[in-house]
């Protein structure tokens, strides 16, 4: 067996179709199942069963994906110490967020990365937390932005900052600073942000604290495109507040607060190791200074706490 195929059956336990598999390994379909019956025949047992319309691992392939992960993490492991070793002016980096985080953090993160370390070559990629948290834990992303925590033993998370959750209404909705009531935002059409799994979790959470069922008109993956919707006064939308603060203070919209204060991180999340590359320290480090790079900075707080940004 080989390091490829132990990454096929990595994914196969975690994405449930030989499709998704391909698509995550960039690979084709027949090819993915070849490598998983390549291993079947090897270990001399079946690896998977169909279960409804997922693909579940057997016993045998639970057991072989659980050693995979040792093997592929202690093969990734070393195979960046070598490459440190031996061709550290042309290491490579290979970073994963959401779409919204490829737009507002990545740029100014990725600038002041490269201003510190002009001989690093990086691939990014962007996709929902299902496809983040897969790349990373097979090795296919060294890092990604997500939000946390995700509790996950392989890997490791270091938070950078909290953010809140807000309402988001049209700038004429609600009658000046009168307060909003959850009735009447249960009578207005919901523009939803759709983040799938980690943030969709958080959006149901205020929506049944708040009392009410959002009737959804629109659904969008960026929040940029969700607040020109809003704008357009055809909804509201709950969204975190540092990506909505300039429209806010410009009066483009109106901010309204949940009764429950909801705080949540955002950091970066690994590979849980015995070795960490030192391009990878320093990404981290240069994470850490987000207060100095990063624009909205100002309207989020740091992960071990203090002053929310004013709203209203």
């Amino acid at each position: 067996m080989d390091v490829s195929q132990l990454r096929a059956i990595i994914a196969l336990g975690e994405l449930g179709s030989i499709s998704r598999v391909a698509e995550a390994l960039h690979l084709t379909p027949p090819a993915v199942f070849s490598q998983i019956r390549n291993l079947e025949s090897e270990v001399g047992a079946k690896l998977y069963e169909r279960v409804g319309n997922r693909l579940e691992l057997t016993g045998h392939g639970k057991r072989l994906a659980e050693r995979a992960r040792d093997i592929v993490r202690a093969h990734d492991a070393t195979l960046a110490e070598l490459r440190e070793l031996g061709v550290a002016a042309g290491a490579l980096l290979r970073i994963g967020c959401g779409p919204h985080s490829s737009v507002h953090i990545l740029p100014p993160l990725v600038e002041r990365f490269l201003r510190l370390n002009p001989a690093v070559e990086l691939r990014l990629a962007t996709g929902g937390d299902d496809f983040l948290l897969h790349g990373v834990r097979t090795g296919l992303l060294d890092a990604i932005l997500i939000h946390l925590p995700l509790d996950k033993v392989d890997l490791e998370e270091h938070p950078l900052f909290a953010y809140e959750m807000v309402f988001v209404l049209p700038a004429g909705r609600g009658g000046g600073r009168s307060p909003i009531t959850p009735a009447q935002l249960a009578g207005m059409p919901y523009v939803r942000w759709r983040r799938p799994v980690l943030v969709d979790a958080v959006l149901e959470k205020l929506s049944c604290e708040a009392g009410f069922q959002p009737r959804t008109v629109i659904e969008h993956d960026n929040p940029a495109a969700v607040i020109e919707f809003v704008k357009r006064d055809l909804g509201f939308a709950i969204l975190p507040y540092y990506t909505v603060a300039r429209d806010h203070r410009a009066r483009r919209v109106r901010i309204i607060r949940p009764r429950t204060r909801s705080s949540h991180l955002v950091g970066l999340a690994y590979r849980r190791t015995g070795y960490r590359p030192r391009i990878l320290r320093d990404l981290i480090a240069v994470a850490n200074e987000w207060r100095e790079w990063w624009p909205l900075a100002p309207y989020v707080i740091p992960a071990s706490g203090g002053k929310p940004a004013p709203h209203d």
